[in-house]
């Protein structure tokens, strides 16, 4: 090899390891990016699911209630 071609290599081995650390660093920021996306979407996913089980508690409480006032009609018509 002659030192044109020593030179060239070298340089492009300079430019490769360059653009590897760099997306190396683009890697680290998405997979930290996406760690806290997915954070936010499970509290929000936890939070969801508490208000939609507090209304559904409610709900079924209340039909019960109801249910039992009918039954209840219901025998002493009989």
């Amino acid at each position: 090899m002659n030192m044109t071609t020593i030179t060239f290599l070298s340089c492009r081995l300079e430019t490769v390891q360059e653009k590897f650390a760099e997306t190396a660093d683009e890697f680290e920021r998405a997979k930290r990016s996406a760690r806290k996306t997915k954070q936010v979407f499970e509290k929000i996913r936890r939070e969801r699911f508490d208000k939609f089980n507090q209304c559904f508690e409610k709900v079924s409480d209340r039909i019960d209630d109801i249910y039992k006032v009918i039954k209840n009609q219901e025998l002493f018509s009989v």
